[in-house]
């Protein structure tokens, strides 16, 4: 038994190599790996003819519990010469750390926390006061968050946190024109969020605050809502499948909605089947039932 030590996140190749006798008819051979594994492909590489390679393709598989015991199932067929087993175990170090800093609120931060629910990974959620702010803020990067803390590391830039933990739990695309429109779309989410962050920091007393209500009701909206509709149209916003683009709009729904107090796919059903399946993931509904409250 060989076995390779990895770090949560690493791309790890395993090969497992099998040498069969001419009496190893289709008998099934049962193994353990101890994994957090993220593999190429599942090609059979040509090698001699008395060694079968199996490259096993597990994407990106994310345990809550580390170690995690996976058993494979391998049928070896016949071949002409004594039987081998060489498996390869890895085990991990420890459970990466996470923790989320932010406001009492939603707003960007949400969608980092629904990507941490989504795949089961542990997180401090940290919330500061206006108080504690003061204080806490000469201590991040640049002054602001939310950030991210992986073990030792910190991490800020909402969108960066994002792309991040999509490769972690395996939501980002599988080549880089996927994750050119997945990021393409993901910042013309971000634009339209904007937009109503605009209009939310303008004081309320403002004779300019309900100028922009109007346009944002009337024009901008509209403009983003109607284009979101049609890419949803396959049922996802990017590339027609669950990708970390439709989490990141769905968690951001909750600031629009507090901040405009509508619902701002009203009348977008595509949208809508969109929310109901997000917020459908049993750990995603799980953290929604359980979150802190806060207006937006």
């Amino acid at each position: 038994m060989y076995e390779e030590r990895a770090n949560l996140g690493d791309e790890v190749r395993f090969r497992f190599i099998l040498l069969c006798d001419q009496n190893f008819r289709r008998n099934e051979i049962e193994f353990s790996v101890l994994i957090f594994v993220c593999l190429e492909n599942s090609k059979r590489t040509p090698f001699p003819k008395y060694i079968d390679i199996f490259l096993l393709n597990v994407c990106q598989i994310l345990f809550t519990f580390i170690p995690f015991t996976l058993t494979f199932r391998l049928f070896t067929r016949k071949r002409k010469s004594p039987v081998i087993i060489i498996i390869i175990n890895c085990s991990m170090d420890s459970e990466t750390k996470y923790k989320l800093t932010y406001f009492p609120v939603k707003a960007i931060a949400e969608p980092i926390r629904y990507l941490l629910c989504y795949g089961n990974l542990k997180f401090e959620d940290v919330r500061l006061n206006p108080d504690s702010w003061k204080s806490f803020k000469e201590t991040t990067p640049y002054g602001q968050v939310p950030i991210l803390e992986i073990d030792d590391h910190v991490a800020h830039q909402s969108i960066a946190i994002c792309r991040y933990l999509a490769t972690v739990v395996g939501l980002s695309g599988e080549n880089a024109l996927e994750n050119l429109e997945i990021d393409s779309i993901v910042d013309t989410i971000a634009d339209f969020r904007n937009h109503v962050g605009i209009y939310n920091k303008e004081d309320n007393n403002s004779p300019i605050k309900s100028v922009l209500r109007e346009t944002l009701m009337n024009e901008t909206l509209p403009y983003y809502l109607k284009r979101f509709e049609k890419k949803a149209s396959g049922g996802y916003i990017a590339l027609g499948r669950l990708s970390w683009a439709d989490l990141y709009f769905i968690s951001l729904l909750d600031y629009c909605n507090g901040v405009l107090k509508i619902d701002v796919l009203e009348g977008y059903p595509n949208l809508i089947e969109l929310r109901k399946k997000i917020i459908g993931i049993p750990a995603i509904k799980e953290w929604i039932e359980n979150r802190p409250s806060s207006d937006y």
